[in-house]
């Protein structure tokens, strides 16, 4: 069933996952045939998926700005096969800075004290005031990478926390435990 009265959806996991033909709000008839298509605006930051996924499927996109999380630049030098000069080009390729998912409270530990950050922040986000939480912290609090904060995600963290607790051996991150888990 589509919810036809979406006119935006705002990306601020800046890092999010979309997958194809996930967007919809409408039909169009064409030649016997409807099509899914999404008739409403996409925010979110600059040259990013967002906004990648906006242009790639003609929806129209509005930009937040630059990511507020950090992103890290690398260069190479490339010589290209198909031209005879050795001239070397450089290319910027941005990557993500790999924050800790769910270390909310950035203490380099993801426990309880995450999950009670969250499960707060979702709160007030329910009764319609400010989460609290900054863009960063909105980052890697959804570990389930749903685009949302809420409880699920305080669970997936209370689980994750209750398991490192009692492992014995290596103790993968949270985002290793979370792969397989999410859909």
């Amino acid at each position: 069933m589509f919810k036809a009265n979406i006119k935006e959806i705002t990306f601020y996991n800046p890092m999010c996952e979309i997958g194809s033909s996930v967007i919809l709000n409408s039909y169009i008839q064409e030649n016997s045939r409807a099509n899914s298509v999404y008739t409403g605006k996409i925010k979110g930051y600059n040259g990013l998926r967002a906004q990648a996924y906006a242009e790639a499927n003609g929806i129209t996109f509005e930009s937040l700005g630059e990511s507020p999380i950090p992103l890290t630049t690398t260069s190479a030098t490339v010589t290209t096969a198909a031209s005879a000069s050795t001239e070397p080009v450089t290319t910027t390729e941005t990557t993500p800075i790999d924050y800790d998912l769910g270390d909310v409270n950035e203490d380099g530990v993801v426990d309880a004290k995450d999950a009670s950050t969250i499960l707060v922040a979702y709160a007030k986000a329910s009764t319609g005031s400010e989460d609290g939480l900054t863009e960063q912290q909105r980052s890697v609090s959804d570990v389930d990478n749903d685009v949302k904060v809420d409880a699920k995600d305080t669970s997936s963290i209370l689980a994750y926390y209750a398991m490192a607790s009692t492992a014995s051996g290596d103790v993968p991150s949270l985002k290793e435990y979370m792969t397989g888990k999410t859909s």
